[in-house]
């Protein structure tokens, strides 16, 4: 029987160390701070910053301005009017009320790819990894992969020890549930209980009812009701809000005989052999 592989500690932290290398850099700066040069560049502090186009609508979304009135603006008196206008609108705004603003800077292109309220989902990396480990450790969880993205986002799928699930008559499969940490600028720390459902004895899986759960500061009430929650997901090993009732519920549910010849169609166009059993409506298949 297949089984879900984990991963050292040694990659661990080789995944770690590359996820912070690509932490995005953050600064705030309020509105009147910076000057829009173009619909692709900001000026602080006399530097000329390139801006992505993301970034851009973000600036526009900052300052009530509609992405359609930005374009047939632009489209009818050019860059050099939409940057007046967007000049216009700051500097009334920045008038009013000088608005904080966060600044996400690409370290690898120098880039702003984003503008966020100030102090949003302000988790640096270092902090999410030592925050999960914590955990990882405490429910003596196993890291099956640790990612990270290009746009400042890291994700580490762990397995419960305690969470293998077996159901009468799908002998074949393994259920196991698990749980995700997941860190981005835009949503900061979030944790998500899933089912990784082993289906074939080759090792493919998949995962099904994940829910998110969201941390976006480490103050002392926020990580309380975080305890509380790891908690409650823990004592029953992690398992997704409604899984026993979804299992039930697909095991006593009949499938047609169009479906069942839809579903062996599909496999058999693969060219591969296979084992196929019918239990009560669900379709099992083994590669050999």
């Amino acid at each position: 029987m297949a089984s879900i592989t984990t991963l050292s500690t040694e990659m661990f932290n080789q995944a770690k160390a590359e996820a912070i290398g690509k932490e995005l850099i953050r600064k705030e700066i309020t509105l009147s701070e910076f000057n829009v040069v173009d619909n692709n560049h900001i000026q602080i502090d006399g530097i000329t910053i390139e801006v992505t186009d993301k970034a851009f609508a973000k600036l526009l979304g900052r300052l009530r301005i509609p992405k359609a009135f930005a374009k047939r603006f632009s489209d009818g008196f050019g860059n050099d009017g939409l940057r007046q206008l967007v000049t216009m609108m700051k500097t009334a705004k920045s008038t009013a009320n000088d608005q904080i603003v966060t600044l996400l800077v690409d370290p690898s292109t120098r880039k702003i790819t984003d503008i966020l309220p100030a102090g949003y989902a302000s988790i640096s990396q270092e902090s999410f990894f030592d925050f999960a480990s914590r955990y990882i450790d405490q429910y003596n969880l196993g890291v099956t992969h640790v990612g990270s993205s290009a746009y400042g986002g890291s994700q580490i799928n762990c397995v419960s020890p305690s969470g293998i699930l077996r159901v009468p008559g799908m002998d074949k499969e393994i259920f196991q549930t698990g749980v995700t940490f997941r860190n981005t600028p835009t949503r900061g720390l979030e944790v998500s209980p899933y089912l990784n459902r082993l289906i074939c004895t080759n090792g493919m899986t998949s995962t099904a009812f994940a829910e998110n759960y969201g941390l976006h500061s480490l103050n002392d009430k926020s990580i309380n009701e975080f305890n509380e929650h790891m908690i409650s997901m823990a004592s029953t090993g992690f398992q997704p809000v409604g899984l026993a009732d979804n299992i039930r519920k697909a095991v006593n549910t009949d499938a047609s005989l169009a479906e069942m010849q839809k579903a062996v169609s599909g496999i058999l166009s693969t060219g591969e052999q296979v084992d196929t059993t019918i239990s009560k409506g669900i379709f099992l298949s083994t590669a050999q």
